[in-house]
């Protein structure tokens, strides 16, 4: 499965190369960084994905810092809903990066019709 190409994540409909998250409350737009992140998240799920791994994919000039990336896994988080306390979906591994805590799933015809849509 390519996951740039969409994947399901729980109950959420992703499409990161649009920047789409269709949630049950409706579509939500995910920023270029955070889709970025997500797929990297996403390619590796279960696994922790170092943050300097993280930093060079997101920002390849160098120009990244940590608290570039705390604002971008951020982003990710409020768009697929996670809640302060509880991550559902993506969590914090302390002092080596972040992990995906869910398994991507491929998208069905009618999934992927929704999200296009």
């Amino acid at each position: 499965m390519q996951v740039r190409d969409g994947f399901r994540l729980g109950d959420l409909l992703v499409g990161p190369t649009a920047g789409h998250v269709l949630r049950p409350d409706g579509l939500q737009r995910l920023p270029a960084r955070a889709a970025e992140a997500l797929v990297a998240l996403a390619e590796q799920p279960g696994r922790a994905v170092a943050r300097e791994d993280l930093r060079n994919r997101l920002w390849p000039d160098g120009t990244g810092s940590d608290d570039a990336l705390v604002r971008c896994i951020g982003e990710l988080r409020h768009v697929l809903g996670d809640r302060r306390r509880t991550h559902r979906y993506v969590e914090t591994v302390g002092r080596q990066g972040y992990r995906l805590v869910l398994e991507p799933a491929p998208l069905s015809a009618e999934e992927r019709a929704q999200l296009e849509s």
